[in-house]
């Protein structure tokens, strides 16, 4: 996770907070085409996925295999310049 992701989750409800780990554990790592959603403009090369009222964007490493989260928020603010 990107530092601004961490200080996203730890800001988040704890109920919250566990059902978006969920996500990025859950259904982004195993099969990211249908979990997210690519965002175009500004956030280009970022995926989004929805948990509730709450979005996570993050972008797939394919060659490190690895999923790197930047943001988790009300999906009011997620999409905002920073």
């Amino acid at each position: 996770m990107t530092p601004e992701g961490l200080r996203h989750l730890d800001r988040l409800p704890a109920k919250v907070r566990l059902a978006v780990i969920g996500t990025i554990l859950g259904s982004i790592a195993e099969n990211r085409d249908r979990a997210g959603k690519l965002l175009r403009g500004e956030l280009e090369g970022l995926y989004s996925a929805q948990r509730g009222e709450f979005r996570v964007t993050f972008e797939i490493d394919e060659r490190a295999h690895v999923v790197l989260v930047h943001r988790a928020h009300h999906r009011r603010r997620v999409y905002r310049s920073r």
